[in-house]
């Protein structure tokens, strides 16, 4: 049941950024992208039961995680105020979920 709290904060915070980023105030972005990435790292880690540690977040062999996850996010921490930054962790939000439900189904978990 963590996964359904932690994708129901994303739900409530993209719901805020779409706000944002609508009203062409995209700079006021940042700190619920920091948030929402925070979130995404998050579930990518406990799914692969490993414990959080960012500094180690590009350097795991993740078993689960979103495609080409690593590319995507370091382009999102380099711009994270962008439009297409929120379009893409968004969209591996939907991915990873799949992978994560998929995963539990499949008892790989």
């Amino acid at each position: 049941t963590w996964h359904k709290e932690l994708i129901a904060s994303w739900e409530i915070e993209k719901e805020e950024l779409k706000v944002l980023f609508q009203n062409r105030k995209a700079k006021q972005t940042l700190p619920l992208m920091v948030s929402s990435i925070a979130k995404l790292i998050q579930f990518v880690y406990w799914a692969n039961n490993v414990p959080v540690d960012l500094a180690k977040w590009n350097t795991m062999d993740w078993k689960f995680a979103p495609v080409n996850f690593k590319e995507r996010m370091d382009f999102i921490f380099m711009k994270p105020t962008l439009h297409h930054s929120f379009i893409q962790l968004g969209e591996m939000f939907v991915e990873f979920e799949k992978i994560y439900e998929k995963a539990l189904a499949l008892k790989k978990l």
